[in-house]
């Protein structure tokens, strides 16, 4: 062999051998080989959006109860926490942005934008008056209110408006027929009922069930007098909606996918309702689903904008509405929803 040979290959051989030794550094080694079934790793999905609901401890929330359980907000990238709080805290809540979204009643929206707030409902989940009129057991007819105190959670709740508009349907007036006493919820009025510091209670399930079993007679079913009133409103603020709408559609898109399997599965929807509104009673659960799920829960909850005349008539009086309904509503997020076929295919139309 030649000499110029000898020292090609010695060349060759020295730089095989740091080759070999910095291959970790350099990557000149042979080409790497993956096995046929290797795929490169799949990057990590970004974290889910925390979201608090501020929902008074009704059948009312079933909807999100079941769109967290089933795993239905996560799949849009969410991460809903419902915080089981009475009418007064969820508002609170909502009104002080620690939280961003509550089951709050259109007669609450109003009272607070009159005053200055920001309040809009995005979706009518209970679009009318989901309570009836219970009584002591002396108390058998609508009549025999007249003269009576009758407990309802707190001034200018749904309660009170129901019983106002129930009873104005028979000539009753509060404080000229009946007199009204603030208890602030529907389990305190039930109490103070079964006390005797009141002769009647205005109740929503599951309630309603706890009063039976009680003792109470019901005196009108309200709920079925189809009173046009949201009594569960979704409710944000203005600020959230218009800095986040991207969360606030995935959020809807979570609601409406719940309302789908909460209509579709009535038995595993009560199994879940009753971790969230912790009872094992069936009755509690079966009036509670057959109420706020089966009875009035609809497909597409737009807000009714009759609704809220009403409750700016019951304010001012007709004719003197200080505000414009749309003033209080934005239904543009949900009806894009239904424009784009999502309603439709969800429900297979």
């Amino acid at each position: 062999m030649r000499r110029g040979s000898r020292v090609r290959w010695r060349t060759l051989g020295l730089g095989l051998a740091l080759c070999a030794l910095l291959a970790p550094l350099l990557d000149c080694g042979p080409p790497r080989t993956t096995r046929s079934g290797d795929a490169p790793a799949a990057p990590a999905p970004p974290p889910l959006r925390r979201v608090i609901l501020a929902n008074p401890s009704s059948g009312a929330g079933a909807p999100f109860f079941v769109a967290q359980d089933v795993g239905t907000f996560a799949r849009h990238g969410l991460d809903v926490e419902v915080l089981p709080l009475n009418g007064l805290k969820s508002l609170e809540a909502v009104t002080a942005r620690r939280a961003e979204y509550g089951i709050l009643s259109s007669r609450t929206v109003v009272d607070v934008d009159l005053a200055g707030g920001e309040l809009v409902m995005l979706a009518g989940i209970t679009p009318t008056v989901a309570f009836a009129i219970y009584g002591a057991p002396s108390v058998g007819a609508v009549a025999d209110l007249r003269g009576k105190a009758i407990g309802v959670s707190y001034a200018g709740s749904g309660a009170d408006f129901a019983v106002r508009q129930a009873l104005r349907r028979y000539g009753m007036e509060p404080e000229r027929d009946y007199r009204l006493a603030f208890t602030g919820s529907s389990a305190k009025s039930l109490a103070a009922l079964e006390q005797g510091k009141i002769q009647a209670a205005v109740l929503a399930p599951p309630t309603t069930a706890n009063a039976r079993k009680a003792g109470m007679r019901e005196v009108l079913d309200v709920a079925g007098l189809g009173i046009d009133y949201v009594i569960g409103a979704l409710t944000s603020t203005r600020g959230f909606v218009a800095a986040e709408p991207d969360t606030n559609r995935r959020f809807l898109k979570g609601m409406l996918e719940g309302i789908h399997y909460a209509k579709t599965n009535p038995t595993a929807t009560k199994q879940i309702m009753a971790r969230y509104l912790e009872t094992v009673d069936d009755d509690v659960l079966e009036e509670s689903y057959v109420s706020f799920v089966e009875r009035l829960l609809p497909r597409l909850p737009l807000v009714s904008l009759r609704s809220v005349e009403l409750v700016l008539d019951e304010l001012a009086g007709p004719g003197q509405r200080p505000a414009s309904p749309e003033t209080f509503v934005d239904n543009s997020p949900l009806a894009e929803l239904e424009a784009s076929g999502f309603v439709r295919k969800l429900w297979g139309e």
